[in-house]
């Protein structure tokens, strides 16, 4: 947890960091900074630091859901790596840059079916609702890349890693920082 002079100065130079797992909680933290820093000065862009392999893609689409309806200008600075759900979030942002030793992995979504005996009909009902989120999440990035939502979901087949310079070419960000 950052102290106060720390908080103060982020927000001086309106950067919201999100270090480690996404999960719901963790989104939550970050999307009330960013609508903060968006109502102090909606023109003013704001930057998101991170560096992420990944977790919860519900949570990830949601934060990218709210960032596309509001306009928010948001601009990514990865540090080391944005994995999976990180993926998306990064691709919500207007301006995207990573640190030279930067991976993105793609790999297949997965989700918690609640640690519970599954019947049949759970089963279906877990795949509709993951199925949905592969949709969406593909199309998040699709739209930001320029790609086919099609071609993210075959570089999910397969769980590939993107170098920054690989990234860069597919689209995903658009400099690279050499520290």
């Amino acid at each position: 947890m950052a102290n106060s002079d720390e908080k103060t100065a982020a927000a001086a130079s309106r950067e919201v960091y999100l270090l480690g797992e996404i999960n719901a909680e963790r989104m939550r933290q970050v999307g009330a900074d960013v609508i903060r820093l968006y109502r102090e000065n909606p023109k003013a862009p704001i930057k998101l630091m991170f560096t992420s392999a990944g977790g919860d893609v519900d949570a990830s689409i949601a934060f990218c859901e709210v960032v596309e309806m509001k306009k928010i200008p948001l601009e990514a600075m990865v540090f080391f790596s944005a994995d999976s759900a990180a993926i998306a979030i990064i691709c919500s942002c207007r301006k995207r840059s990573a640190t030279a030793s930067s991976t993105f992995l793609f790999h297949h979504i997965s989700k918690q079916a609640g640690g519970t005996r599954l019947t049949q009909r759970d089963f279906e009902l877990h795949a509709k609702d993951l199925a949905h989120s592969t949709a969406v999440y593909c199309k998040i990035i699709a739209r930001a890349t320029g790609r086919k939502p099609k071609e993210i979901a075959e570089l999910m087949e397969k769980a590939v890693s993107l170098n920054a310079r690989e990234a860069k070419k597919f689209g995903l960000i658009h400099k690279i920082i050499r520290v």
